[in-house]
């Protein structure tokens, strides 16, 4: 039903005839990216369409949003929540236009879309459907990459035996051949488009036009990335029956060489993307003799295979498909399984590379290169200088990897962050060569350089990409004896080739560089506190949420659960402390791969009513956790390698006005006065007496912990006082 505050207010508006276009567009919480998708379309120069947008059930502002537009040519329709494939076809339904053009929420229309792809079914009656070339774009707007499918009706029905080449959402299809195959089929979940495709071949031809005339947002929260298991199931489905129908339309596997050899590989010089669009077609026919092959049919499969080899020479998967040919068809599946981590990594190299044509890293300004995942708050220091950074109006990069569906690039906090491929082993190995690749030709005023393997190339080989190279060491290495001491010398090695070095205070510069000359220019930044983050806060809500009454003494842990950090030590004294202390409990905050463990461990000492793991909680949460307890845990183990560590946990206690129960460390034992926690060893005996003492002192009010503790250590100070200084001197 059209909704009735719209209808009034387009009222006045009766065509005299029905619009040449009906666009459809299906609207479910769509709040994030509806503005630029309306006005993408009502920007567009050809102005003979309606706009019928079908909310179905929204329970956001989509409706609101939809609403706030007073162009005559948008038609609401509220209904409750059926799918997208049920409005789709309801939009169908209703439309009037002589041609219906696809929209989605989350994507945007050149102007000139609607204009082209008019004219071209005007002057092309024989063809139901087309498409356009497509910019892929991030959760930013920023274009990053190109999706140039094959253009003509042949390459396009034979892409269909393989896989989708047909942008949803670019579409513009004649109405009358929608209605005669029954328009979306409803067990076409997730890929009810690739179907449709298939079953409108059939009744009329297909096409795309060479223009990039469509954006498609990659949405981490889109269909294809949150169903993708379910879409390609029945993308396998589709596949499956058309080769099952092939005897009956075998015109789609017919391969002109002629066509092939003598004018496809010749450059179109009219298509700006002719080299992407002759890789798309070598890869639908790499796929297409694949499929061939697997289904014994080896002298048609020799056809495809040798021309998408000529086509695109370089291409990995073309190899492993000619090898195939010389074997049996048992041969195949097995050497696929083989080479397809290999064929992965490769893919990620070259899209890391190929990314740097459309994303440019800050110009000038200040670039940190961290091997690892921002913003990573197990590892806050690079985000906390970056944002800090960012805030005192500098320009600011981070270069770093990037963990699931983390975008490409996108500006975070003022901080552009560009993430060059995934956090997996192989690509931390070769981070190092990527990002040389990245710098050359680039000019910055610093670039601040986490320590980690193999940097030492950055400043060797790409010295003139900035004006002040700085290394930065956390920590030595946390490790067995041999691989400390390869580490900690490959630390002092590759200093010497920095402009700056900066650790964090004289203990770890005497561990690092005990008898090796100093580097030359040494600098002492220690760890902060976010105090925007970490700060007092009423958290009875939560409390009473988890399970913490309010006559509980409650301690709190938060911090990553591996085995090097020895909290079953920690249980076996708190449990101790539980048969002295009725109310005591502990609640733990993270996670890691030791958690099975010490829940197991919880459960033999018994003391599983009085231990909550609550796991990992955003970081900005840590805080209200924190606020529940009555004390921090800073338990770290008296080993070698933590000697020296800084506990940035336990200025976070700090900041939260929370005493602590502490391992004797150095940093602790600076830090940690009479009135701010009590210090133990680490060992069962002392957790259980170190816990006795500070309720102890707790009920007598005997711990009292300002923020003031941390003024000298928040990381706004420790930027404008300390890091500043380096970057200017």
């Amino acid at each position: 039903m059209v909704n009735s505050k719209l209808k009034s207010q387009t009222s006045n508006f009766k065509p005299r005839r029905a619009p040449r276009v009906s666009v459809v567009m299906a609207a479910y919480n769509a709040r994030e990216y509806l503005r630029e998708a309306i006005e993408s379309v009502l920007n567009q120069t050809f102005k003979d369409f309606e706009f019928i947008i079908i909310d179905d059930g929204s329970t956001d502002d989509t409706v609101e949003i939809i609403r706030s537009y007073r162009d005559p040519r948008i038609v609401l329709h509220e209904r409750s929540h059926q799918g997208l494939i049920a409005t789709l076809n309801y939009g169908i339904k209703i439309a009037r236009g002589e041609y219906i053009a696809r929209m989605d929420t989350d994507d945007v229309s050149e102007p000139r879309r609607f204009e082209l792809q008019v004219k071209f079914l005007d002057s092309h009656p024989d063809h139901a459907v087309v498409g356009t070339t497509t910019q892929i774009i991030d959760t930013k707007g920023r274009t990053i990459d190109i999706s140039a499918e094959p253009l003509r009706h042949e390459e396009i029905v034979q892409g269909l035996l393989v896989r989708n080449v047909l942008a949803h959402g670019s579409v513009m299809m004649r109405e009358d051949a929608v209605r005669k195959v029954g328009g979306y089929d409803p067990e076409a979940i997730h890929a009810e488009d690739y179907d449709l495709w298939v079953r409108i071949s059939r009744e009329g031809k297909l096409a795309n036009l060479p223009q990039p005339l469509f954006k498609w947002r990659l949405n981490p929260q889109g269909i294809s990335v949150t169903k993708s298991k379910i879409q390609r199931q029945t993308v396998e489905r589709i596949k499956d029956r058309q080769w099952h129908n092939l005897p009956r339309h075998g015109s789609s596997l017919q391969l002109s060489f002629r066509n092939i050899w003598m004018k496809r590989l010749q450059p179109d010089l009219t298509d700006p993307f002719w080299r992407r669009r002759r890789g798309a077609l070598a890869v639908i026919y790499s796929r297409l003799g694949r499929e061939l092959l697997l289904r014994g049919r080896r002298w048609k499969a020799v056809r495809y295979v040798l021309t998408a080899w000529v086509l695109s020479p370089r291409w990995v998967p073309n190899y492993l498909y000619v090898l195939a040919l010389l074997f049996p068809r048992s041969f195949l599946i097995p050497a696929e399984n083989f080479f397809r981590p290999i064929k992965w990594s490769l893919s990620q190299v070259w899209h890391s590379v190929r990314l740097v044509s459309f994303v440019e890293l800050p110009k000038g300004g200040i670039l940190f290169v961290r091997r690892g995942i921002y913003p990573g708050f197990d590892f806050p220091e690079a985000h906390q200088f970056a944002e800090e950074l960012a805030r005192l109006g500098k320009s600011v990069g981070v270069v770093c990897l990037k963990s699931g569906n983390d975008p490409s690039y996108e500006v975070v906090n003022g901080v552009k962050v560009f993430r060059l491929a995934p956090n997996t082993n192989f690509f931390r190995w070769i981070f190092q060569f990527l990002l040389l690749f990245n710098l050359w030709g680039r000019s910055f005023d610093v670039v601040h350089v986490f320590w980690g393997k193999g940097f030492l190339l950055l400043p060797i080989f790409a010295r003139r990409s900035a004006k002040r190279w700085v290394l930065d060491v956390r920590s030595g290495h946390i490790g067995g004896f041999f691989s400390s001491v390869i580490n900690n010398g490959l630390v002092v090695a590759d200093s010497y080739f920095f402009d700056h070095v900066i650790t964090l205070d004289e203990r770890l510069l005497r561990k690092l560089w005990r008898k090796s000359p100093k580097p030359r220019d040494l600098h002492f930044v220690p760890m902060g506190v976010n105090e925007q983050i970490f700060r007092p806060q009423s958290s009875k809500d939560l409390a009473q949420k988890i399970g913490v009454g309010k006559d509980d003494f409650v301690l709190v842990y938060q911090g990553t659960l591996d085995k090097s950090r020895r909290l079953d030590l920690f249980l076996q004294g708190f449990a101790g402390a539980v048969r002295q202390i009725p109310r005591l409990k502990l609640l733990i905050v993270g996670d890691g791969s030791n958690r099975g463990w010490l829940e197991e461990e919880v459960r033999r000492l018994g003391i599983a009513g009085r231990v909550i793991f609550v796991g990992r909680v955003p970081y900005q949460e840590v805080s209200a956790y924190i606020s529940v307890g009555n004390a921090g845990v800073s338990y770290v183990p008296q080993t070698k390698p933590f000697l020296n560590q800084q506990v940035t946990k336990t200025l976070e206690y700090f900041a939260c006005e929370k005493p602590v129960l502490a391992t004797r460390l150095p940093f602790h034992e600076d830090l940690v006065g009479r009135s701010l926690g009590v210090l133990i060893d680490d060992n069962p005996q002392a957790v259980e007496q170190g816990i006795l003492e500070l309720v102890r002192l707790e009920r007598e009010g005997k711990l009292k912990v300002p923020r003031s503790v941390i003024a000298d250590r928040t990381w706004s100070a420790l930027v404008r006082q300390r890091l500043l200084p380096i970057y200017e001197s």
